[in-house]
């Protein structure tokens, strides 16, 4: 019970905070914006504004896939799913631990019958909520003014919540370990960001060294950037994942086809396809190893944090 306790505690600090009433005013706004845009048989409108020489309407045979190929995947789940949604959690979730620990605040915690683990891992699950709120609110109203105000329904696009919970996960888990080391919600900002930051620049090298390099002398430096990108959190593939999933029945969706075009002109449109998958399954690989290397390092970051926690002298 004292754990649960905690937990609530903790969701109604962050609710009790003007940063989560501003960033789900952030969401209603990209939401609104979403509702003033309406589709019909002769193209687009902006409220009560048609866009002239617009050439996607309803009456196209390919409206639905379009809309989620050039509107919804780069925008929504590339932008906030992606960036935005988590850089947000982060900062709406940075000085949990450190208001926590500051004096006064933990005397009084550490005078319930909890242990220090417990209290770890209550106020971080409380902090998760904090993502389920806020990705909950965008994603089922995104998906509720595209399929009345467009009519395009796309049910897989709700699997977004989960995968944007995930994915702040992965960098929650770092922001908590730096909260506990520095005591400063700013710093623990800054030094996660630059984690993500660093993670990016690691696994676009690896890309890079996959794609454009052949010789055998770049074999080792691709085999250590393999490893060394799998075993830090693949923030990148979460964006795949969701956009795959909003249209199960495209097999190509997130594939980079101009590089394949460009190295390979003279292939047929099959061999193309082949090409194309089989890139995908080399890079991607499989979601849940992808997943699963994603959560064993968050587990081990937790389990040092929580450590430090446990034994550190407030």
């Amino acid at each position: 019970m004292a754990f649960w306790a905690i937990v609530s505690d903790t969701i109604r600090e962050i609710r009790a905070k003007k940063l989560f009433w501003v960033t789900l005013m952030l969401s209603a706004t990209c939401i609104a914006s979403l509702a003033c845009i309406s589709f019909d048989e002769q193209g687009m409108k902006i409220l009560w504004h048609r866009i002239p020489d617009f050439s996607l309407s309803t009456s196209d045979p390919l409206f639905a896939s379009s809309i989620s190929t050039f509107v919804l995947s780069p925008f929504l789940i590339g932008m906030y799913v992606g960036k935005l949604g988590t850089i947000l959690g982060l900062v709406g979730t940075a000085g949990i631990f450190p208001r926590m620990m500051e004096r006064g605040s933990i005397d009084c915690i550490l005078a319930r019958p909890i242990s220090r683990w417990k209290l770890f891992f209550a106020k971080y699950v409380g902090g998760l909520m904090f993502m389920v709120i806020q990705a909950s609110f965008f994603v089922v109203g995104s998906f509720l003014v595209v399929g009345i105000r467009w009519q395009v329904w796309l049910p897989g696009y709700l699997w977004s919540i989960l995968l944007l919970v995930v994915l702040f996960s992965y960098l929650y888990c770092v922001s908590v370990a730096f909260s506990i080391w520095t005591r400063s919600a700013m710093a623990s900002l800054l030094l996660t960001l630059a984690f993500w930051f660093l993670i990016a620049s690691l696994q676009g090298t690896r890309d890079l060294f996959e794609y454009y390099t052949e010789a055998d002398q770049f074999k080792p430096a691709k085999k250590a950037l393999r490893i060394a990108a799998r075993l830090t959190p693949q923030t990148g593939e979460i964006t795949i994942m969701a956009d795959r999933l909003m249209d199960p029945t495209d097999p190509t969706r997130h594939v980079d086809s101009a590089f394949f075009k460009a190295q390979t002109p003279g292939l047929s449109a099959g061999e193309r396809q082949r090409a194309l998958e089989h890139q995908k399954a080399a890079k991607f690989g499989s979601w849940f190893s992808s997943i699963g290397s994603s959560l064993l390092f968050e587990a081990v970051v937790l389990l040092l944090a929580g450590w430090r926690f446990s034994r550190k002298d407030f």
